[in-house]
């Protein structure tokens, strides 16, 4: 458990260092979903390190990661493959590709493979750029309607994908979660138990759902990127809720069905980044949908299959 006492007192709250620094905590912060307003740039810092929320400390590679990347990469080489057929595939769904900067060949080809394989089942245009990017902090992949940016960290280890999204985000709230209670039960002044009782609040709120993200574990890229070709086939068929003057009846429909579930609870059964907006609750439904694992509530399985059949 995270050692006590770790939420700043209003005295201390001078003591996160400058701007930028102070950005970059509530950015990750914010990206993981938590609520940061009021929130001092120490406090915001304390967050932070308990939740381990730095990227390096994130993606650094376990044993179990290099060892499960090793064993991938030698069953493609047994079974024959040649890089030059990534490149192939990746050139047959895109204009442009740059793939370079990352050895991890096996984890480059489950990338391009799921593009292709939902580019074709759903007739998509060819994408103008599939390429590895450095992205900001929090962000494993993104896209719009014509590009797939490959995150360089999923790329090198989509391994730690599941642990982030998934096991971290369970054990990380439960410790903070006690935390929080006994800064909030033990507070010294009215400020500093308001605060600490507002970031509670927010973590029992989290605690409702079992991941932040939607993905597998041992599919991890396969989940990511089917992420993202979600946002491909919006920007393709009927846009993003976030364009200007953007009323189109498909939008409509899963606006409808994005703000039921977040009335009726099963935003809970999707993920933490599903309540985000009504996109991400677009892609993470689309993914669970696709990726075939678990019961989806049924007004959003139907929501899903009825926009693929409408407007795709």
């Amino acid at each position: 458990m995270a050692e006590r006492n770790k939420f700043t007192t209003d005295d201390e709250k001078g003591k996160g260092g400058g701007g930028n620094r102070n950005a970059i905590a509530y950015g990750l912060l914010q990206g993981a979903g938590y609520n940061t307003y009021g929130m001092s740039p120490a406090e915001a810092w304390d967050l932070v390190s308990q939740l381990n929320l730095m990227e390096s400390k994130r993606w650094k590679r376990t044993d179990e990661d290099k060892e499960k990347i090793k064993r991938k990469n030698e069953e493609l080489k047994r079974k024959g493959y040649d890089t030059n057929s990534l490149e192939a595939v990746a050139k047959a769904n895109a204009k442009k590709i740059n793939l370079s900067g990352v050895k991890n060949e096996a984890a480059l080809k489950e990338a391009v493979d799921t593009i292709d394989k939902i580019r074709n089942e759903y007739n998509l245009k060819q994408l103008e750029v599939i390429r590895i990017k450095r992205l900001s902090n929090g962000t494993m992949a993104s896209a719009n309607e014509m590009t797939v940016n490959i995150g360089d960290k999923l790329a090198r280890n989509p391994h730690a994908a599941y642990r982030i999204c998934v096991t971290d985000f369970k054990s990380n709230l439960e410790a903070t979660i006690a935390d929080a209670e006994f800064i909030a039960a033990n507070a010294t002044n009215a400020r500093t138990q308001l605060r600490a009782q507002k970031t509670l609040d927010n973590l029992k709120e989290m605690s409702k759902y079992s991941r932040h993200n939607v993905v597998y574990e041992g599919q991890e890229m396969e989940s990511v990127i089917t992420h993202e070709m979600a946002h491909v086939i919006a920007g393709q068929n009927f846009g993003f809720s976030t364009g200007f003057g953007n009323t189109s009846q498909a939008l409509a429909e899963i606006s409808a069905v994005y703000n039921e579930s977040k009335t009726n609870g099963d935003i809970y059964r999707i993920s933490v980044y599903a309540a985000e907006d009504v996109d991400e609750f677009w892609a993470e439904a689309f993914t669970m949908y696709k990726m075939g694992k678990e019961e989806m509530p049924p007004k959003i399985k139907s929501m899903v299959e009825g926009v693929l059949k409408k407007y795709v």
